[in-house]
């Protein structure tokens, strides 16, 4: 990554992307024990342990970032009713942008204009484009066996899946709640 990532993190952020694998392994551990693991091996987390993880090395660096929830209000299937991702202000871009770390994903328009929540929320999704970040494995199933159908519909069906999730947004920044 470039050595101003402060106003441009997105290399960066697609470098830490490539290192986290959707799963529950590493859920657990504290941040210290995370950052250890991360030096050595790929994280295996899921979306909030995950989105967790990077907004602490954000702070550290002083970039500004937001955790975001989406919740399903209907066609609930009781495992995945809802979804944990990150807002990261982009200084060069004077916007925030939406990144899933769990999917290693970002979002754009149909220009590939990168997106933030609000302007997600606001395109019909089937005019979204989903970007991998990186090409490394998502998801760990030897962990995960029992949830790995689900996350394979997840992993190879992303509009459905994302538009489904998509239903209630809610924003968590410097302590305060947006809904």
């Amino acid at each position: 990554y470039h050595n101003n990532f402060e106003n441009n993190p997105l290399e960066f952020l697609t470098l830490i992307s490539s290192e986290i694998i959707h799963g529950n392994l590493d859920d657990n551990l504290n941040y210290e024990k995370k950052l250890e693991i991360f030096s050595k091996r790929k994280l295996i987390m899921t979306c909030g342990a995950s989105t967790s993880f990077v907004s602490n090395i954000l702070n550290f660096h002083n970039i500004k970032s937001r955790i975001v929830s989406t919740i399903v209000v209907e066609n609930k299937n009781t495992y995945d009713d809802g979804h944990i991702l990150l807002e990261i202000f982009v200084k060069d871009y004077n916007k925030w942008i939406l990144i899933d770390f769990t999917h290693n994903v970002i979002f754009a328009d149909k220009d590939n204009n990168y997106l933030s929540l609000f302007e997600l929320n606001e395109l019909d999704f089937d005019n979204v484009n989903i970007i991998n970040l990186s090409n490394s494995p998502k998801y760990d199933f030897s962990s995960y066996i029992e949830y790995q159908f689900l996350q394979e519909y997840s992993l190879y069906n992303k509009h459905s899946w994302f538009k489904r999730i998509f239903e209630t947004l809610t924003i968590y920044d410097d302590g305060i709640q947006y809904v």
